[in-house]
Formats: structure tokens, sequence, C-alpha cells
């Protein structure tokens, strides 16, 4: 559950950016970038309380772990479609860029 709430607080991130600009390529008011951050705080930490959690309740699995590796490549997707925004790269090549080192 825990690592539900850390992809969805990451899509938040990008659900706002979408209400905003969808285009990426303009610049958005400020507090839209401080929920960037925020977001992106949450995402992380309840990233790193998933797997302590499960190890001190004795509830890992292979598949908690399946899930958890999953979330993470979405969440790393929604931070640099995020950061592509801050930057203004719209929709072409250093976004591609940007997200193509991410993943790899």
């Amino acid at each position: 559950m825990v690592t539900i709430l850390g992809l969805i607080s990451q899509f938040l991130g990008v659900a706002i950016i979408c209400l905003f600009d969808f285009s990426l390529s303009s610049p958005l008011p400020s507090f839209v970038y401080i929920s960037f951050a925020v977001c992106v705080f949450l995402g992380q930490t309840f990233d790193a309380i998933d797997g302590k959690h499960a190890r001190n309740t004795n509830r890992c699995s292979a598949l908690g772990q399946l899930m958890d590796h999953g979330c993470d490549a979405f969440s790393n997707c929604f931070v640099s479609i995020m950061i592509s925004q801050t930057f203004n790269f719209g929709g072409g090549f250093y976004s591609v860029l940007l997200l193509s080192t991410i993943q790899v």
C-alpha cells in the first residue's frame, strides 16, 4: 500500500502539469514548482519506507519486490516529465533524451 501511495504522489505532480500546460513548454506559476518538489519528496519517502516496513513486519515477498521495482520505473518517467516541464523542453528531442538517460 505504501508503494502505491508513492506512485500516486508522483502521478499527482504530472496531473498538475496537465492541468496547467500539456505541451511542457511554457513557464508555470511558482506554486506548481513547489508542488513538484513536494510530490517528488513524498514519492521518494514512501519508496524508502515501504521496503523497511516490509522487512520489519516480515511481509517481504517476490511479488512485493516486483511491484516496488515496477512502481519505481513509472515514477522515474513521472519525474522526467516534471523535469522536462521545469526546463521547458517541450515534447522534443531533449525530453526524449532525458527520459532515455533516466531509464538507462
